[in-house]
């Protein structure tokens, strides 16, 4: 049986991670060390969206493959249930099968292994049409005697055509249970028209900072509902969750919300993760980084539906910008909530 696990919340962004094959976890884990840097310019991380597996120790929960989804999460090194694994310590090859949201013209993967490292045999790409797996690594498996999780990486950059699919095979022979924690895609999106299923710009940015007209917090930084709750990626489920930003009252007019992105882009579209009271944003404005004049991007009627949804438009006018600013109706019904927000864009000239 290959159960097939999909996963739509994901975890907080924060600093910037050293990529090397020979680095290894702190053993306290922390999902800042998940950050893009200044080398993704060209190529992003995505972690998988989907994925199947040969066999799993469990079908759900501990040890499943819905485990390696994600972000890493595992803390430390050893048999965690925060990650995946097969069914049978000494099984002969198992694989996984994962599938991300978006195409890229891959540059690397990251095979995130947190227990009985070096069990890697083979690891495969599918052409975007489905056609057949593609090898990019086959190798004999051997015990990796590093202390720690290991990022195992694979050079994808021969393969040169677009791709959202990546398959990894382990011999379970390799001494300990032989787990996953989380395996990242790198790569340069493959760009086309909003609402296509492609990118709709080279770079896909979280908000890194953020300010607001008013929030429920006393809006110190990491206080619950204030505006810092928005930077990173979505890790708010449906609901009223002090992990968003809020204002300060219902029912109390206009408000905006101010964000900010790492870099200055040509801005293309815009996705704003709803938690609560959706429905409410109005219009989006963005500061032109050439002369630090607001500009609207978008208007209109916002319509996601109860209980949560993200509002996604495309952004007009070729701004150069890293500054926007979000203007929220709060007559919505419910406490209007942004979970996260996502800008999407291209170099500037």
């Amino acid at each position: 049986m290959t159960p097939v696990l999909r996963r739509t919340c994901t975890y907080v962004l924060g600093l910037a991670l050293a990529l090397s094959a020979d680095w290894a976890f702190a053993q306290a884990y922390d999902p800042a060390q998940w950050a893009p840097n200044i080398r993704e310019l060209h190529w992003q991380r995505q972690w998988a969206l989907e994925a199947t597996a040969s066999s799993s120790y469990n079908e759900t929960g501990s040890w499943s493959v819905e485990q390696v989804l994600g972000p890493p999460d595992t803390a430390g090194y050893g048999d965690h249930g925060t990650a995946w694994a097969p069914k049978n310590r000494d099984g002969g090859v198992e694989w996984l099968e994962l599938t991300y949201r978006w195409p890229v013209i891959p540059d690397s993967i990251q095979i995130i292994e947190s227990c009985g490292a070096g069990a890697v045999k083979r690891v495969q790409v599918q052409p975007l049409d489905g056609g057949a797996w593609v090898t990019v690594l086959e190798q004999q498996p051997r015990a990796d005697e590093r202390i720690g999780p290991i990022i195992n990486v694979v050079d994808a950059s021969e393969f040169g055509q677009a791709t959202k699919r990546v398959r990894v095979e382990i011999d379970t022979g390799i001494p300990e249970w032989n787990e996953i924690d989380a395996v990242a895609l790198m790569g340069t999106y493959v760009i086309g028209a909003h609402g296509s299923g492609l990118s709709t710009g080279a770079y896909r940015l979280w908000a890194t900072g953020a300010q607001a007209s008013s929030s429920y917090s006393n809006v110190q930084e990491k206080e619950r509902y204030s505006p810092w709750q928005t930077t990173g990626l979505p890790n708010t489920p449906p609901g009223d969750y002090g992990t968003a930003w809020a204002p300060q009252f219902e029912n109390a007019g206009m408000e905006w919300l101010q964000v900010g992105a790492q870099w200055v882009i040509s801005a293309t579209e815009m996705n704003i993760h709803e938690n609560c009271g959706p429905g409410f944003v109005r219009r989006i404005e963005a500061k032109d980084a050439r002369n630090d004049q607001w500009v609207t991007v978008w208007e209109g009627a916002d319509p996601t539906e109860p209980p949560a949804g993200v509002l996604s438009v495309p952004l007009h006018g070729g701004i150069h910008t890293n500054t926007f600013r979000i203007h929220v109706d709060t007559s919505v019904p419910g406490w209007n909530e942004i979970d996260a927000v996502e800008i999407v864009g291209n170099p500037v000239e």
